[in-house]
């Protein structure tokens, strides 16, 4: 009975289905890291600062092709597409 309820919790509130993207935004001629740019994924709320070394981390519920956007003053922003499409679905 313990296990039915922690599963339906779980999918109730979409905790168990969560993604996590995480990465290093670095500068592209030096590779140096780029300590707190914008990260967010186009046309969402979701998005993160990166920390002193350039490491982010976002996490929610993503449909399977997205837009990751890094963006920096005095830089041009970048857009990167990242598809979550399951191995099988190829």
């Amino acid at each position: 009975m313990r296990l039915f309820l922690l599963l339906l919790f779980c999918m109730g509130n979409g905790f168990c289905f969560s993604q996590s993207i995480s990465g290093t935004v670095r500068e592209k001629d030096s590779g140096l890291p780029l300590p707190f740019a914008n990260v967010f994924v186009n046309n969402t709320t979701l998005g993160s600062s990166t920390d002193a070394a350039g490491r982010f981390q976002i996490s929610g519920n993503f449909t399977n092709d997205i837009e990751l956007v890094a963006s920096f003053v005095g830089y041009t922003t970048e857009v990167k597409t990242i598809s979550f499409r399951n191995k099988k679905d190829v």
